[in-house]
């Protein structure tokens, strides 16, 4: 279902009991669970062929999820994680750490100078350049957008 657009009685048709909390939630947050909950029941019904399992487990470990390092040559990794999510590595790393620093944005703790560093952004100009590419937005605005987290 990847780059498809679809809506009314084909999400019913193709997402089954999945759609009705997508076609029916009355805010943001049901909505995400009902996403979640829709992607979740597809995926465990998807084959998973050998690159997309070494795609799915270099991102479980980019979330944190998997200590274990997993040795791939380059090209191999790059090509893996563009047949399963679709998007070029780099800009995939870049999104999760777009995430990450929202995350630590959202706990407003750090200044923005600590999660630019900390995030190996090289300054803190790189990491707003990255919030604008990515979320549209400086990070000093501190605008409430959704997170996505790994899901569970």
């Amino acid at each position: 279902m990847r780059n498809q657009w679809i809506a009314g009685r084909r999400v019913a048709t193709l997402l089954g009991k999945s759609a009705h909390s997508i076609l029916f939630a009355r805010s943001v947050e049901e909505l995400q669970h009902g996403l979640v909950q829709a992607v979740a029941r597809t995926a465990s019904n998807a084959p998973v062929s050998l690159s997309h399992k070494r795609a799915i487990d270099t991102i479980d470990q980019a979330f944190g999820r998997k200590p274990r390092r997993i040795q791939l040559a380059s090209r191999t990794l790059r090509h893996d994680v563009l047949a399963a999510a679709g998007i070029p590595l780099r800009s995939l790393a870049g999104i999760l750490r777009f995430q990450q620093a929202m995350s630590l944005l959202h706990e407003g703790v750090l200044s923005l100078k600590d999660i630019a560093s900390g995030l190996g952004y090289s300054d803190q100009s790189h990491m707003n350049r990255e919030f604008r590419r990515f979320g549209g937005f400086a990070p000093s605005l501190r605008v409430s957008a959704p997170i996505v987290g790994a899901f569970t």
